[in-house]
């Protein structure tokens, strides 16, 4: 990916993110968010009342290099499902056989993953619906460079 601003590569690096779990298998991308209530349903940082089970992604930055074009960033990774604790945490495990410790790899947007690692999981409890939420949170050594950082 060329130079770009920390919001276009954030939207590129979350929207890659979502078409790679997509393309998995592990959930339904939809740009405008419309799902059906059967749906695993990816949304960004959005987490609506429905469909019951979802996948919500959330970028943000760790820390930049001064040169050479490479950063950390985190995404965050919020899965919910049923009133079934045991279903969000097959959710969460399925996506952890994805992301972590996977190297070297280009998103469909053009974004360059070097790693990614998952760095800490934890329940987020239930809700008013008494759907279960869990979080991982995702290191990614990524190539970003930038009009400084060639």
């Amino acid at each position: 990916m060329s130079a770009t601003d920390g919001a276009q590569f954030r939207q590129a690096l979350t929207i890659g993110f979502a078409q790679l779990i997509a393309g998995a298998g592990l959930g339904s991308w939809n740009p405008t968010g419309t799902y059906p209530l059967a749906a695993t349903a990816i949304y960004v940082f959005a987490q609506p009342e429905t469909p019951d089970r979802q996948i919500v992604l959330a970028p943000f930055t760790l820390s930049d290099q001064p040169d050479g074009g490479m950063s950390l960033d985190g995404l965050q990774v919020r899965t919910r499902a049923g009133t079934n604790p045991f279903d969000v945490m097959d959710l969460d495990d399925e996506l952890f056989r994805l992301l972590h410790a996977r190297t070297n790899y280009v998103l469909t947007t053009g974004v360059t993953i070097v790693q990614s690692l998952r760095r800490s999981s934890a329940s987020l409890g239930q809700d008013s619906s008494r759907r279960w939420s869990w979080t991982s949170n995702y290191y990614l050594d990524v190539w970003h460079p930038t009009q400084h950082r060639p």
